[in-house]
């Protein structure tokens, strides 16, 4: 939240689905208001991370084995693997939204589909954690 890099075109949306279904158990990160040991304790706290390519998402290093990064990548998305290889790394399981896509310094617009695909991918994720 808050990125300055890209317009991010019904962000608003998505926070207030994720909120609707989640309730408390979403934080909204807008990391330049946190400080670092809050940032740390945000991704570490985490089990699934929801986000738009860049910068903050370098914060997945604090985050635990097993958990999830579900990406909005850059366009095309073979521009941007960082996340992918990172997560590879880290062991932390990666799944991309390409139906999101956005180029580089561009415009990302957030959809009815887009937000069926990422509280789909949630529900699946905490059923197989239940």
């Amino acid at each position: 939240i808050g990125a300055k890099r890209n317009l991010v075109i019904g962000e608003h949306l998505l926070e207030a689905e994720l909120l609707r279904k989640y309730g408390e158990n979403v934080e909204i990160f807008a990391g330049s208001e946190l400080t670092l040991v809050k940032q740390i304790n945000s991704f570490f706290n985490a089990q699934i991370i929801v986000g738009v390519h860049g910068a903050a998402l370098s914060n997945i290093i604090f985050s635990q084995r097993n958990s999830y990064l579900l990406e909005l990548p850059l366009s095309p998305f073979d521009e941007g693997l960082y996340f992918k290889l990172l997560c590879a790394a880290l062991g932390i399981k990666y799944t991309p939204f390409k139906i999101a896509s956005s180029r580089y310094l561009g415009t990302l617009v957030i959809n009815t589909k887009l937000l069926f695909a990422l509280t789909y991918a949630i529900d699946e994720i905490a059923y197989k954690k239940l």
